[in-house]
Formats: C-alpha cells, structure tokens, sequence
C-alpha cells in the first residue's frame, strides 16, 4: 500500500502567504486550501477531513508487510470492523475483541474465534488455564471444564478451598468458607456454605448442606447430607442424612443415621444405626443399637446392643442395654429395663410375645396356644419324629376326639416316636 505525507514546502508557501496578505483574506484562503482535496484520496489511503479521518478499508490479510501499530478497516473477513498489528499479527478492535488481557498479559479471557470457530471461552490466571466453557454442540448442552493439570480441584465460593495444597487431588469444594483449611485432603466433596470447614487433611468424604460437618476436624470416609448434619463429628467412618442428623457426635465412628434429627445427641457411641424421623435422637454414648422407626427411642440416653423396630418403639425408655422391642409403639410403657423381647402393637405390660434373655424364658400372650391339627385328613400329616432334632417337637393332633397332645420322644439309640402326653 503506497504512503502519503504532506510537503513541508506547501505549508511554508503558505506561511508567506498569510503574512503579506491582509489576516480577512488569509483566513478565507486557509479554509479554502483545507477543503481542497489535496491528494485525491481513495478508500484504501488515510484522510485527514474536516468532519473526521478516513482509516483505510482494506483487506488487512492481503497487506503486505505490515508494520507494528497500522490501522485499518476490514469489510471482507468476519463482521465489519477495525484490525490493527501488533508487530506479530493482527487484532481485532472493539466488539470483535477476543481477548480481555491484563497489564503484563499472563491472565486474560480469550473467546475462541476464527474460521474453525470452537464456542469457548479460557479463563487464564499466571498464563495458566484455569478452566474453560464449551459449547457440545451434539448435545445441545455446555460443558465447565477444568485442565488436567488442575489435578482435578474445582474450587468455588469465597475462600472456598483457599489453603488447598499443590499435592491435593479431585476435590470439589462449593460454598462460601466450604473447604476453607483442606490442605492435603483428596476425594473430597464439600458444597454448602461452611460445608467442611476445619478439615484440612481428610479424604473420601462427602458433605453437603450449610455447615455440614463444619467444625469437624480433619475426618476421612464419612458422608453427611444435610443441613448442620455431622457438624461437630470428629471421628470417621460416619453418615449422617437428615438436617442435624448427628449433629453433636464429637468421637463416635461408624454410626449411620438418616433422618431429621436421627442421632442427633450422640457424642461418643459407636456403630449406632438410627433411620427415621428423631429415631435415637436422645442416645448420647451407647453402642451397638439399631433404631428403626419415626421417633423410635428418641428418649434414651444410654445403653447398648438394643434393636428397636417400629414407629415409636421404646419411645418412653430413657436407659437399658439388650432389649428387642418390635412393633409400633412396642416397649412404650418401659422407661427403664434390660434383656427384655416385647413383639407386638404397643407391646408393653402384656406383649403378644415376650422374653426375658436371662431366664432363658419366652411367653406368647401369656398362653401357650397350639392350633388343632387333624392328621390323616387329606393333605394333613403329623410332623416328622425321626431324629434328635425333632425331639422336644409337640402338636395338637384332632384326628381323635378328645385331641390327643403328642410330643416326640426318644425311645432307643436311634428311634423315637410320638408320645400321648394328655
């Protein structure tokens, strides 16, 4: 493209013009020279006008040598707009800009563009790639993607992950304070705000709600869900589901709870399992207790090895270790007992079934009833008495009237036989 400049001897013909004529004159003759067109512009020269300057419109990728800081206008590639060079190669200007670049440019966001247009966004801090957005055309969905070298990290919220350490892998940290002192702690996932706040070198572990786990400490293989679920636990191998669910466990392990407020006062037991609504709400430091049902247990605060089932089962019981109570409301009247079977709807006083695990006893609604059954009918035979596990066996038998109580006996090495015993 050919150069233009101005020459120094017009303007100094001028300048001796202007001084022998009068100044009315010379301005008029000054006007009249700046509106003459001097050098016959085309749209591929630079303009100096009254109402403007005239950039160039041209093709920037046909100029040949460009030098560093030209300026020009492109109709022909892309949407219409100024390109200038940069000593290397060409850039776009205003709404075509691809790049958002800092002073020393090592972090910028670059919008992908060009011929073979990708859809994607880079976002670069330090001349590293943080992470990018790109489009899955196929899908008709986008897709946040975070580089390898990020070792799986993805770190999202106001000092989320703020302390995370170079050797820390795959942990997703969402939430403002979520994470915030996880330093060497890998397989982690914390969303919520204060979701995993103290632990700092814990793995594996999966804590989701505001303050889930948020003053745990530095626990491993734990799950809780939930709103405060597991927010002071200290101990490992927990989970928690339900809004402050085991929300006081301090050193207890291995508890699972799922439920609001399930083993919600629970601060040193272990390997407790509690599922329903407040079930094993009260417990604070038994063992080995399983709480089945909407409230089951909520007011015991003590004692081990107890298995209860049922819609407020033992709901009255505040102490007791061994006991087996199954059936809505079964074991309501009990506030405090040991070793103790009650099966049966509000089984308590008077249970269909009960037992004492002591006594080795065991008493079905007070009575022993045996249904009658009338061997040789069609279909019906007496059960079988012919070993030593059979010994002790006894039925009804109505085939005879009165009916005859039979027990099967033992009457040599090897034989045995069913006895009348009435």
């Amino acid at each position: 493209m050919p150069t233009y400049w101005f020459d120094n001897s017009i303007f100094t013909n001028l300048f001796y013009t202007m001084i022998h004529l009068n100044v009315k004159y010379s301005c008029i003759a000054l006007l009249i020279f700046l509106n003459l067109n001097l050098f016959s512009q085309s749209t591929d020269m630079a303009e100096i006008r009254q109402d403007g300057i005239q950039i160039p419109v041209v093709d920037h990728m046909q100029v040949n040598n460009p030098v560093k800081g030209l300026l020009v206008y492109d109709e022909v590639n892309g949407t219409p707009g100024y390109w200038y060079y940069d000593g290397g190669q060409w850039q776009r200007v205003g709404n075509g800009l691809t790049d958002l670049v800092d002073d020393d440019g090592d972090t910028r966001v670059t919008v992908q563009d060009g011929p073979t247009d990708t859809d994607e966004i880079t976002f670069d801090i330090n001349n590293r790639t943080v992470f990018e957005l790109q489009e899955i055309p196929s899908a008709s969905a986008f897709r946040f993607r975070v580089p390898e070298f990020n070792r799986g990290n993805i770190l999202f919220g106001h000092f989320a992950g703020s302390s995370l350490d170079a050797s820390a892998d795959r942990n997703t940290v969402l939430g403002q304070n979520a994470g915030e002192i996880l330093s060497t702690g890998s397989n982690n996932v914390y969303i919520g705000q204060g979701a995993g706040n103290q632990n700092g070198t814990g793995s594996d572990n999966v804590l989701i709600g505001q303050g889930a786990g948020e003053l745990a400490g530095d626990i491993s293989k734990s799950v809780f869900i939930g709103r405060s679920a597991g927010l002071n636990s200290k101990a490992d191998d927990n989970t928690y589901i339900g809004t402050a669910s085991g929300e006081l466990n301090d050193s207890g392990e291995g508890n699972t709870s799922v439920g609001v407020l399930s083993g919600h006062s629970n601060t040193t037991g272990d390997f407790n399992v509690s599922v329903g609504l407040n079930a094993g709400g009260g417990l604070d430091g038994g063992s080995f207790n399983v709480y089945l049902g909407e409230s089951t247990g909520f007011q015991q605060g003590s004692g081990d090895g107890n298995t209860f089932l049922g819609a407020r089962a033992a709901t009255n019981l505040t102490g007791g270790s061994n006991n087996i109570f199954i059936g809505e409301s079964a074991g309501d009247l009990y506030t405090s007992v040991d070793n103790t079977l009650a099966i049966g709807r509000n089984a308590s006083g008077n249970p269909l079934v009960y037992g004492n695990f002591n006594r080795n006893l065991v008493r079905i609604n007070d009575v022993l009833q045996l249904p009658p059954l009338p061997v040789g009918s069609v279909g019906v035979v007496a059960p079988t008495c012919a070993s030593v596990a059979d010994v002790g066996k006894i039925y009804l038998d109505s085939s005879t009237a009165p009916e005859k109580l039979k027990l099967c006996v033992t009457t040599g090495p090897s034989s045995w036989v069913w006895q009348d015993i009435n």
